[in-house]
């Protein structure tokens, strides 16, 4: 019966194959491959790997989740953990890369122990081609070299970048020669006469609301081109500032290259970069005389080695957008969480105000070790809106929590999973609680990832806490700010792949005066 049945259905088929277009017949072929592959892939495969992490089924090989990890990974990710019920790593393809998400807290330590089998190396190298660095000179940049008294361990020229910027950012007398740099930025632009000249409706007959956005903005660009480098700078294009929100927003798809997006307007952002700092490397150097002794040395140790004007260039473009990009959103969040409640607003005014002198010097140390609760909303608004992942590159099979983990991949950990995790931060973990901790300090030696983690926190953690300290304490204790009319807060954009803190939709309007 059963024979009689399958010989039936074998000769409808054939006759129907046979009676069939071409068209159809490849139809047909590819329907027969692709549902073998489905298969095989997320069924049968599985089977034979069960010490690997689980995979997230997709639909078009080589693409895998690409689709929805540009357009929401957040929403990507939460998806996957329903889906598995379980905080277990599991696996997704993007654009032909295995990537391993690590989600549970017991598994960061491991992730950040095993600093042989998985690096950041693979991920600057990313990083370094989408800001200009030319694939056929990235060696040059890996290489070691002769030892030198600014370099005594003949380190390459990526990690003695790092560890210059870790040494001169850290507390101490280096950090403390920024802080005095930062003091002039602050006394400059925000002044009453440089803000009505930047925005002109200040001083209007009928006062019009300004983005709170943008003149987060605009300080924190202007004023760090006037902490890292000489004037000269901005001499060379006074515009730079300008164009910073755009290309903090649209850099991910340099990072994330894909045949799916548009980079013309990120890349025509990243040319004018790479111009001005091309001219600014050609100026001598008694013409660029009040760049900070980091820069000095950087640029000192690129002629030493002979590195190419076009990788100098993208290097420079890289730490001035590392120095910007997360600092002005932060202090965005923080003056808008800080605003939207009057109490707290009075609060923090009031315990900022002894760190404020009637010439509007400030007192670093006061801001640093004496204002508790500016310090717990601080931490808050890092918690709540440090949305992008920590990345490794997996150079060699190793385990984590019990799965193998295979070389040529990339294991990551979306820090919004650990920072939303009820477990760790209470039951009102979703919400912003500017008291959470003032009240448990210990909540940020803990699963807290806004700087990174294990070897490379991010070296400017201290001069950027100290930078938005300082931002507020001027802006609440020398001008009048209100909300220009009653609005929902905003909320975080997680529509758009971010590489830091998530920008604000809407954003807030306020009244200066």
């Amino acid at each position: 019966m059963l024979q009689d049945l399958i010989a039936t259905l074998a000769s409808g088929a054939q006759m129907y194959w046979a009676s069939s277009g071409v068209w159809m017949r490849v139809v047909l072929t590819v329907s027969a491959i692709w549902i073998f592959w489905r298969i095989w892939r997320f069924t049968i495969l599985p089977l034979f790997r069960p010490n690997e992490p689980v995979e997230l089924p997709y639909w078009i090989p080589y693409f895998g989740h690409a689709g929805a990890f540009f357009k929401d990974s957040h929403q990507l990710i939460r998806t996957a953990l329903k889906r598995f019920g379980t905080l277990e790593p599991f696996s997704m393809i993007i654009a032909g890369d295995r990537y391993y998400v690590i989600t549970s807290p017991e598994d960061t330590r491991p992730f950040f122990a095993d600093v042989k089998a998985m690096t950041t190396d693979g991920f600057l190298d990313r990083a370094l081609l989408a800001f200009g660095c030319a694939p056929e000179r990235l060696h040059t940049l890996w290489q070691r070299n002769t030892p030198t008294k600014v370099n005594p361990k003949g380190k390459n020229l990526i990690h003695l970048t790092q560890d210059l910027f870790k040494h001169d950012l850290v507390p101490g007398p280096t950090l403390n020669v920024l802080l005095e740099r930062y003091q002039g930025a602050l006394d400059e632009l925000l002044s009453w006469d440089r803000l009505v000249g930047a925005y002109p409706s200040l001083v209007s007959t009928q006062t019009e609301a300004i983005s709170l956005y943008d003149i987060c903005a605009d300080f924190i660009a202007n004023a760090n081109q006037i902490v890292l480098f000489d004037r000269a700078l901005l001499a060379i294009d006074p515009d730079m500032a300008v164009e910073m929100r755009t290309f903090t927003d649209e850099l991910w798809k340099l990072v994330h290259r894909s045949r799916l997006v548009d980079t013309t307007e990120v890349t025509r952002i990243l040319r004018q970069y790479s111009s001005a700092f091309k001219s600014y490397l050609q100026l001598p150097p008694e013409a660029r005389p009040n760049e900070t002794p980091v820069i000095r040395t950087l640029l000192e140790t690129y002629a030493e080695l002979g590195i190419h004007e076009d990788d100098r260039a993208a290097m420079l473009v890289m730490i001035c957008w590392a120095g910007d990009a997360n600092a002005y959103k932060a202090a965005y969040w923080v003056l808008a969480y800080i605003l939207y409640d009057p109490q707290l607003r009075e609060i923090i005014r009031q315990e900022t105000a002894p760190a404020v002198g009637p010439d509007g010097k400030l007192d670093w140390p006061y801001l640093a070790k004496r204002c508790p609760r500016l310090s717990s909303i601080y931490h808050e608004v890092l918690r709540l809106t440090k949305r992008d992942v920590i990345v490794r590159q997996v150079v060699r099979d190793t385990a984590l929590a019990g799965k193998r983990l295979r070389k040529d991949s990339i294991a990551v950990i979306p820090t919004c999973q650990l920072h939303d995790n009820p477990d760790t931060y209470g039951a009102d973990a979703a919400s912003f609680n500017p008291d959470r901790f003032l009240k448990q300090p210990g909540l940020a030696q803990t699963t807290f990832f806004p700087y990174g983690g294990g070897r490379h926190y991010c070296p400017g953690r201290y001069f950027v806490e100290m930078e938005i300290y300082g931002l507020v304490a001027l802006m609440l204790n020398r001008y009048e700010m209100d909300l220009a009319w009653a609005a929902p807060f905003p909320r975080r954009d997680e529509s758009l792949v971010t590489l830091g803190i998530s920008r604000p939709v809407p954003e807030m309007i306020f009244m200066l005066h």
